[in-house]
């Protein structure tokens, strides 16, 4: 039972791992150099992610790169729905 356990951690580590390892991607495939992409990531206690440009950006317009990144990371939460291995949202 002991190794089933760890395994299971193990898991959700090298899950939240592979994630924020592709929206790195993602955010530096979505924006020229000159834009400073600050995507916010936050982990509820029940194991759903959150993804949001935070606070800041509902108060301003988002620029292009921003909006282009917002689209990638959108279709990035609906292949993760599709694959089930973990329950992410984006928060408009």
């Amino acid at each position: 039972m002991r190794f089933r356990a760890s395994r299971s951690v193990w898991r959700k580590d090298f899950t939240l791992l592979l994630l924020c390892l592709r929206l790195a991607v993602l955010c530096c495939h979505g924006r020229h150099q000159a834009a400073k992409v600050k995507l916010h990531v936050k982990r509820d206690r029940q194991g759903e992610v959150e993804l949001s440009w935070g606070q800041d950006a509902r108060e301003r317009r988002l620029t292009p790169a921003e909006l282009r990144t917002q689209h990638l990371l959108r279709e990035e939460v609906a292949v993760w729905a599709k694959a089930g291995l973990l329950r992410l949202r984006w928060a408009d």
